[in-house]
């Protein structure tokens, strides 16, 4: 089993979206992709995410909400 690197795409500068392909004997057999928050330079959460769009943007934006305090 292998893991592969399809794409690393930065989103601001406080999000990164990785899509791996992980496969067995040479043949895909799942595409995962997860979302890494980064603050002060460290990755502090990951989040498996589907491949639309929209899950992405939804996920950034409750992760946002979750960091402003009132």
């Amino acid at each position: 089993m292998s893991l592969h690197v399809i794409l690393i795409h930065n989103i601001g500068i406080d999000l990164l979206d990785v899509k791996y392909e992980i496969r067995e004997n040479g043949k895909p057999i799942e595409v995962v992709r997860t979302l890494y928050f980064i603050e002060d330079i460290k990755i502090v959460k990951g989040v498996e995410v589907g491949d639309a769009a929209f899950d992405v943007w939804l996920n950034r934006l409750r992760n946002n909400l979750r960091l402003i305090d009132l």
